[in-house]
């Protein structure tokens, strides 16, 4: 009677089962939101003009090492990471957290019924990490800023709606006699401001402070002030030269912000300037790669209302309208520019009156206005 062949490899050829577990663990994301450069997501990142393997591109360029899948397993290669401050990012949402957009919106909603803000906080900086402050070049924004302050010879500058590192006023600290920033919630994050100061010393050679409290951005001649409506803010007449915003604009009613507008008016001097970058995109679709980056415009305004909630809202606005709010307020629109732009939703149809704007597909633009009297 022959031998029984087993149908087990001897041992020898087996692989090792750390090995396998390498290999499931290359084929999904991490609880931190990174996920492995699989093919799909290499001849994305090719297509967005970042290299898969090594992301050459300067805009790109830091890695995240806490994640495990930053140890390469055979062909999985690390995505790196794109810092939450980073303006224009490309569609594809390169190493942040991939979320079906309607499911998103299902937790904005729930946020918003328990009244959690809090916790929205929480689940950027921890567990999405879009919060986290990962950039090794100075942001386009920044520089486009401070050229407009240079322009203006008091320098006392106004922001509104600045966000948690404060990493814009950081830099810009080296142009400006003050700063005021304003918010209309406290989300100020002195591990994240921390953070930004070091970075920020690095790049430009500056030597910034440690960032542990409100008091060293005071010796920043940074003031923060949250919470406050800029819409109301009983600051003083003509107690700044320049005001900037820079992607925050989108987030504020129509009404709303022609009301912040005028107020704008009121508290610059003669002759102020503002400075505004804007964000025209859907923001759904910045972690969600199956949606085009213009698809919140398939819907009328009451279809959208079931996914637009106040603690994620976008009011959908064009070029053109911020142009109109600007001009209605008084101010004269010295430059403005698209920065972007995307291919609109197959749902809108050619005949459709929108279309005749030739700025109605654009993802991003900014804003130079000057207030009236010099």
């Amino acid at each position: 009677m022959g031998a029984v062949r087993s149908s087990r490899r001897p041992r020898a050829l087996r692989r090792p089962a750390s090995l396998d577990r390498r290999r499931r663990s290359a084929d999904l994301c991490c609880w931190r939101g990174l996920l492995c450069a699989r093919p799909r997501l290499a001849r994305r990142a090719s297509r967005d003009g970042i290299d898969a393997g090594h992301c050459r591109s300067p805009r790109f360029p830091v890695p995240d090492p806490s994640c495990a899948c930053h140890q390469p397993a055979n062909d999985c290669r690390p995505v790196w990471r794109i810092g939450a401050t980073m303006a224009h990012a490309p569609s594809d949402t390169g190493g942040l957290m991939r979320i079906p957009w309607k499911l998103k919106s299902l937790v904005f909603a729930i946020l918003d019924a328990t009244h959690a803000g809090g916790l929205l906080a929480w689940l950027q900086k921890h567990v999405t990490r879009r919060s986290r402050v990962a950039f090794s070049t100075l942001s386009p924004d920044w520089l486009f800023h401070e050229s407009v302050i240079e322009l203006s010879p008091g320098k006392r500058l106004l922001e509104f709606g600045a966000g948690k590192s404060l990493v814009q006023n950081l830099y810009l600290s080296q142009v400006c006699r003050s700063q005021t920033v304003v918010d209309i919630v406290p989300l100020f994050d002195r591990q994240l401001a921390n953070e930004a100061a070091q970075r920020i010393s690095y790049i430009t050679g500056r030597d910034l402070p440690p960032i542990t409290s409100l008091a060293d951005l005071a010796a920043l001649n940074i003031s923060y002030i949250a919470p406050l409506d800029v819409a109301r803010s009983a600051l003083p007449d003509n107690a700044f030269d320049v005001c900037v915003s820079t992607n925050t604009m989108e987030h504020i009613p129509e009404a709303q912000l022609g009301a912040i507008l005028v107020e704008l008016r009121r508290i610059l001097v003669p002759g102020g300037l503002v400075s505004a970058i804007i964000d025209y995109s859907d923001h759904y679709s910045h972690t969600d790669p199956s949606i085009g980056r213009l698809n919140f415009l398939r819907f009328s305004d009451a279809e959208f209302r079931r996914f637009n909630h106040r603690s994620h809202f976008q009011n959908r606005l064009r070029h053109h309208d911020y142009e109109r709010l600007f001009r209605d307020a008084g101010f004269v629109v010295e430059r403005d520019e698209v920065l972007g732009w995307a291919e609109l939703p197959d749902a809108i149809s050619c005949d459709d009156p929108r279309r005749r704007d030739p700025t109605f597909a654009a993802t991003a633009g900014r804003f130079v206005a000057r207030s009236p009297g010099r």
